[in-house]
């Protein structure tokens, strides 16, 4: 090979060399459950294992926010109360409360209520029976569902899945078993107030019960709304199922995505999706970015309107996003400091 011949083949192998260096490798970030956001609240947990927690400024729960939270390592994701979980995987519940004391808390509130009657001291009673079997539950990595409304499902560390509450509710034995069947499941996801269920395992492939057209493969995360269920590729783009009612929906603008977090507007009837970048920045499923989103590694999208996203960046301190109120901002500010 002459002069000429070398020459090309070295300046062959410097581009393919800088074509590769352009390619982008995506570094996903793993949800910790250290912010969480429900229907009116955020909370978060320190590096001590307190959990910080304010409610919108309408619906002031002191007893909750003083409540000793000592020893939480995670959150789960409640609508209406903050529930924590402890290092030997058990539930930490607001003021502390015991199944006991919630039956008779609700025993009261029955009696205030003069049209209560019938369903809905059963409904009550279905409640009570929820907290007090989740309340004896170990070794938990993460509870799925609702505390102590309709129950749930339990992952735990052994790779395990607990139920209570959702048999004949939306699961019939067979569905229920299928699930507690499923293998190296890393996380679990349910839509319709646990009726349809979907489970991720370490290799990446979805298993679903009663949820249709999903054959997803090869996918990083999954998350749900109250309607859909949302998935991260390991290409960093986001799929999702039929939002229903034949609306169009879309997350085609969201790019190189490495987390995402699904909430509800309740004011548009719909599920929406929030996902951090490979540059740390927050982004709807319209491509836009959050304001004040920067470094970011871990959010959550609360289930009512208005929509409120809660960050945690890479040095531990928190963000929360514009529309959120006086209380909650006041509070991250005070976290912060």
């Amino acid at each position: 090979m002459d002069r000429r011949g070398k020459t090309a083949v070295i300046l062959m192998g410097v581009c393919m060399a800088l074509a590769g260096c352009g390619s982008t490798r995506l570094e996903f970030l793993e949800d910790n459950d250290l912010v969480v956001a429900g229907n009116h609240y955020i909370a978060a947990i320190t590096q001590e294992g307190d959990v910080k927690l304010v409610y919108e400024t309408d619906r002031v729960e002191q007893e909750a926010m003083e409540t000793d939270w000592s020893g939480a390592v995670r959150l789960m994701k409640n609508e209406e109360i903050p529930v924590a979980i402890s290092a030997d995987g058990t539930l930490l519940v607001a003021k502390g409360q015991t199944y006991e004391e919630l039956e008779r808390d609700m025993q009261d509130t029955l009696k205030e209520i003069e049209e209560a009657k019938g369903n809905v001291g059963a409904m009550f009673g279905l409640d009570v029976e929820n907290a007090k079997e989740m309340m004896q539950w170990t070794n938990l990595q993460q509870v799925y569902g609702s505390y102590p409304g309709f129950g749930g499902f339990g992952l735990c560390k052994d790779g395990s899945i607990l139920e209570q509450g959702i048999l004949y509710i939306g699961l019939n034995e067979d569905e229920v078993s299928q699930i507690q069947s499923w293998e190296n499941i890393k996380e679990l996801a349910s839509i319709y107030s646990g009726g349809h269920v979907a489970g991720l395992d370490s290799d990446g492939t979805v298993h679903t019960v009663k949820m249709k057209n999903v054959n997803w493969t090869d996918m990083q995360s999954i998350e749900s709304g109250r309607v859909m269920l949302f998935g991260l590729t390991k290409e960093g783009t986001v799929l999702y199922t039929d939002p229903g009612f034949g609306r169009a929906y879309s997350t085609e603008a969201m790019k190189d995505i490495v987390f995402i977090a699904a909430g509800y507007d309740n004011q548009e009837n719909i599920d929406v999706v929030y996902g951090i970048n490979n540059k740390g920045k927050v982004v709807d499923r319209f491509g836009e970015e959050l304001l004040g989103f920067e470094d970011i590694v871990e959010i959550d999208v609360t289930t009512m309107s208005p929509i409120v996203v809660i960050g945690r960046k890479a040095d531990g301190t928190i963000c929360v996003s514009e529309n959120a109120d006086e209380a909650m901002k006041q509070a991250v500010a005070e976290w912060n400091s």
